[in-house]
């Protein structure tokens, strides 16, 4: 990982895509994003858990790799929040093994990904 930690991802997460024609519009494309062994924890789970809301930044993503993380039970908490109040969201594989969310965490996450609308074939991806 690069270190980037829950103040880097926090900053990250807020940057507004340069590249759209509509001044309003701060949605971009981005598809996959690699944020393994990174130092991030709840606080970074939480900013990433807002970006993929509609409208924001990792709206359209469909793969999330955390995997070697320290995100807990509460960066869990926070990411399965948003994949149940937005079932529309494209994201479609999930890796947050090594994370210490624990089972609990690791059946909610699953459920809360399985039940995601735009999705056709779920993968959710835990051990810890």
């Amino acid at each position: 990982g690069n270190q980037l930690s829950n103040d880097g991802l926090v900053e990250m997460m807020t940057i507004e895509d340069s590249t759209t024609t509509n001044a309003n519009d701060h949605t971009c494309f981005l598809r996959e994003l690699y944020l393994g062994q990174n130092n991030i924890g709840p606080a970074g789970a939480q900013a990433l858990a807002q970006a993929l809301c509609p409208g924001q930044v990792l709206h359209y993503c469909e793969k999330l790799f955390l995997e070697g993380n320290a995100l807990g039970p509460g960066g869990a908490q926070a990411l399965e929040a948003v994949l149940r109040a937005n079932p529309s969201l494209a994201l479609q594989k999930l890796y947050v093994d090594n994370n210490g969310i624990g089972k609990e965490g690791s059946l909610s996450l699953g459920a809360a990904l399985a039940s995601a609308t735009m999705i056709g074939d779920a993968a959710f991806f835990a051990q810890d």
